[in-house]
């Protein structure tokens, strides 16, 4: 056994913290084998308060101000930098780029024997964020689900936990930093991620209600993530901000617009929602079948009627229509597989389903036959194509060094963990 003195240093976007522990370290390996050390017993010999982390700027760590920070800590630990055998420096949230760890390195060289600079990805950040808060013990001592979350100055960390290991992490840009103000109340520093998110700038004197709205928003996608709010959807208010370069549709049935003739909504209200959106939608009648079920339509022809009345609305608002197939998958006996996973989910209507497949153009055509032959192509060939003609390049993989086609994402440890969770899964499940 060895004991060995060790620092550890938490640099993170808005505080800094140091310990001190003596480590007991042992070699669990024989004598013949390849040394494994492994660590035995700790004891906390220091710790620090909680510094604000010193900065040059909002993301770079100012590299003799930590050093500064480390020796007056040293001394208040009563040790020198000879009494340390080894240390380890984590960076984390906005302040985990290489530069940082670099600049980090090359200051604390002379602090310890060995000293490990490393930037802390979210998924480390994760899992050391709640391993140090002990969710995976006490997950593990009472069997329980356990969804830690540790929010930081410029992200929040998730960990989902059961049965004490940790099955999934997950990090938002969301933390309590991404906007500050300085002495006189006025905004010194407002992080990238919020670009598009508010108008607030630095030097702006904030109104209470900016502030408000953009602490509701994060505390909405904090809820969102954790499964608290399973509807949330982006505001209106937004999506009108930040219109430009975004398309916007009236959705299906379960749209505003829909609902709101199928509610008999006034048609000055009607007009008004339309207005709203970039195009207008319709789809085959048979995949809102269900209304007749419910007996909110009487027969097929009111749901064409339905679909009509959105087409003289477009018409006199000049919006495009387009008819959609709401397509959930490609063969019109594949509902059978959409029914099963319904089913699952505790649908009680699970076995009627709508014929969500894909129609070719001529079906598409023959479809909306009733709205005659000129608008019936307006709606299926012209209209989609004009919308789709304003859509960019669309590039599902990253362009490839090499300039080749196609460069799919490569996980060397893909099929090894894949076999690993179905082998897994299937004795939790058969034993």
């Amino acid at each position: 056994m060895k004991t060995l003195v060790s620092v550890g240093l938490d640099v993170g976007t808005t505080s800094t913290q140091m310990v001190v522990s003596r480590l007991l370290v042992e070699n669990r390996a024989s004598a013949f084998s390849v040394p494994e050390m492994e660590i035995g017993g700790r004891e906390l010999l220091y710790e620090s308060p909680v510094y604000f982390t010193p900065l040059l700027d909002e993301s770079h760590i100012d590299g003799p101000g930590l050093l500064e920070l480390v020796q007056r800590e040293y001394r208040s630990a009563g040790i020198a930098p000879g009494d340390v055998d080894t240390g380890a420096v984590i960076i984390t949230g906005e302040t985990a780029r290489r530069e940082n760890a670099d600049a980090v390195l090359q200051q604390l060289s002379g602090m310890a024997g060995d000293f490990v600079v490393a930037t802390a990805g979210p998924d480390l950040e994760s899992v050391l964020a709640a391993k140090g808060a002990g969710a995976d013990v006490w997950s593990e001592q009472t069997g329980g689900w356990v969804l830690h979350f540790d929010i930081g100055g410029g992200t929040a960390n998730m960990a989902l936990i059961h049965e004490g290991k940790i099955l999934q992490t997950g990090c938002l840009n969301v933390g309590g930093r991404l906007i500050i103000l300085g002495e006189d109340g006025r905004v010194s520093y407002v992080s990238p991620v919020l670009q598009n998110l508010t108008d607030l700038r630095p030097g702006d004197q904030p109104e209470e209600e900016k502030i408000r709205a953009v602490t509701e928003l994060l505390v909405h996608s904090l809820e969102a993530a954790a499964g608290l709010r399973p509807g949330f959807t982006i505001p209106r208010s937004l999506i009108t901000r930040y219109r430009e370069g975004l398309i916007v549709g009236s959705a299906c049935e379960a749209g505003e617009l829909f609902r709101a003739i199928l509610d008999g909504r006034n048609e000055k209200t009607i007009e008004s929602i339309a207005s709203f959106y970039d195009y207008l939608e319709i789809q085959p009648i048979g995949n809102n079948e269900f209304l007749k079920r419910e007996g909110t339509v009487a027969n097929d022809e009111e749901l064409r009627e339905l679909n009509r009345r959105i087409v003289r609305l477009g018409e006199k608002l000049g919006k495009p229509v387009c008819a959609t197939g709401d397509v959930h998958f490609m063969n019109p006996t594949d509902g059978v597989f959409r029914a099963v996973l319904m089913a699952s989910k505790g649908f009680e209507d699970a076995d009627f389903q709508p014929p969500l497949y894909f129609r070719t153009t001529d079906d598409m055509l023959e479809e909306f036959s009733y709205l005659g032959p000129d608008v019936a192509r307006r709606v299926v060939v012209e209209n989609p194509n004009a919308i789709a003609d304003q859509v960019g390049e669309l590039h599902v993989f990253l362009p490839h060094p090499e300039g080749k086609e196609t460069f799919q994402p490569y996980w060397p440890e893909a099929e090894h963990e894949l076999r690993e969770l179905t082998v897994n899964k299937a004795k939790e499940i058969y034993g």
